[in-house]
Parts: C-alpha cells; structure tokens; sequence
C-alpha cells in the first residue's frame, strides 16, 4: 500500500481518508439532527424508512443487512415506528417467524419530506460546486466506498505479518 498524498511529514488529519471520514460524520450528525428535531425519528429509524421507501417491503432481517445494523436497534426502531403508524407488519406466507415490513400511508408521506430535506441538505453542502464538479465529487465516492469494500483491507496484510511475528517473538522471550 502505498499513499503519495501521506508522508512523515504530513499529519495523519491531513490525509484524505481522515477528511472524509469527519466530512462524514459532519454531514451523517447534522441529517440525524435534523430527521430527530424535525420528525422525531432515531437514527434507525429514519433509515429503516427510507430503506423501505426505497427498496419496498422487506424482512427485519434484509434491513438489517442493508443498513449494517444489528437485530435489537432495527427491532427496537420498528416497534416504535409501527407503534406512530409509519409501519406496518404483515406475516410472511413462507416463514411464518418472519414479519414482512411495509411503509403506511403516513409512513409514505413522511418519507417524501424526509427525502426532501436531505435534497435540500445537499443543495446547501454542495453549493459553490458546478455540474462537472458534482459528477466527479459523485463519482469519487463510489470508487472510494468499491475500494472500501474489500474484505479485511488486504493492504493490511503485511501489518499483521508483522503483528503475528510480533507476537510470536515476544512468547519465546
């Protein structure tokens, strides 16, 4: 692995991956913020919403999978959101353990709006940027997240040679 843009002489905040990384969670609070104070909708829960909005009716545990979210928070979120009527449950035909999830018809609206004010969100993080701009700042992302992707980031390999050999140096002292 080898990164032109960090050297020892440039902090680690300087890089991109750590720039991005606060980038993302500036912009993931401030949608939480608003989606909470506007809506009162956690974080699983405004997710769950627009998952379904989406991708239509799914499984507890397809969402799960979807938003990489463990069992107890989505189970947790649907029991509030069915209990507001943003959600309803319906039995599955073919595993009767499994509810299928769908979007009431107030459920539906508040995911126009909620769709709506991220559009709004956007326009104003992203003001100051052309259509050229946009494309690639768009187009950037989805390499990034591909690259990230990559399971156990097999650049890291070599670090856990050296972990390993580490390890096994420090037992035989």
């Amino acid at each position: 692995f080898d990164s032109p843009m960090l050297t020892p002489s440039v902090s680690l905040n300087d890089s991109i991956v750590q720039r991005l990384s606060m980038a993302s969670l500036a912009v993931r609070d401030c949608r939480n913020r608003l989606y909470r104070d506007r809506y009162n909708l956690s974080i699983a829960g405004w997710q769950i919403l627009v998952r379904l909005h989406e991708q239509g009716p799914a499984v507890q545990r397809q969402i799960c999978l979807w938003n990489r979210t463990d069992k107890v928070t989505v189970s947790r979120a649907v029991i509030r959101l069915v209990r507001r009527n943003l959600l309803m449950r319906i039995n599955s035909n073919q595993d009767k353990r499994s509810q299928y999830l769908f979007l009431t018809p107030y459920g539906q609206e508040l995911c126009t709006r909620l769709v709506r004010d991220s559009l709004d969100m956007e326009g104003y993080l992203l003001a100051g940027f052309d259509r050229e701009e946009r494309s690639m700042f768009t187009t950037c992302l989805r390499k990034i997240g591909y690259n990230a992707v990559p399971s156990e980031f097999e650049y890291l390999a070599p670090a856990k040679e050296q972990t390993a050999a580490f390890s096994n140096f420090e037992s035989q002292k």
